[in-house]
């Protein structure tokens, strides 16, 4: 088991943080508010310990690896700065798109 030291950090970039802020609005018109939040929080503590066997190797850009990773109810794009220990949560939708339409 990874210890704390051993952890990544992760960071949601600007257009992410917006759009989890439409997601659970619309999650908790549809009392899906829960079901976001515990997806959410899966999420960020498996990018956190180990984001290098979460999702499926995409390419490089530059110092970082680049990860998708589709596990309902979000399809992510994230990249991992190795040396820094830092995950950047580049792009996040919901999956199936129309889930709250």
């Amino acid at each position: 088991m990874a210890t704390d030291a051993g952890r990544y950090k992760v960071v949601y970039l600007e257009a992410v943080r917006s759009f989890l802020k439409q997601c659970s609005a619309k999650a908790v018109q549809h009392n899906a508010g829960q079901e976001i939040l515990n997806a959410l929080e899966s999420l960020d503590e498996s990018l956190a310990k180990d984001p290098l066997s979460y999702g499926d190797p995409w390419r490089h850009l530059g110092t970082l690896k680049i990860f998708h990773r589709l596990k309902p109810p979000f399809d992510i794009v994230y990249g991992v700065h190795l040396q820094k220990r830092v995950v950047f949560v580049r792009e996040m939708r919901l999956f199936p798109a129309e889930r709250f339409d």
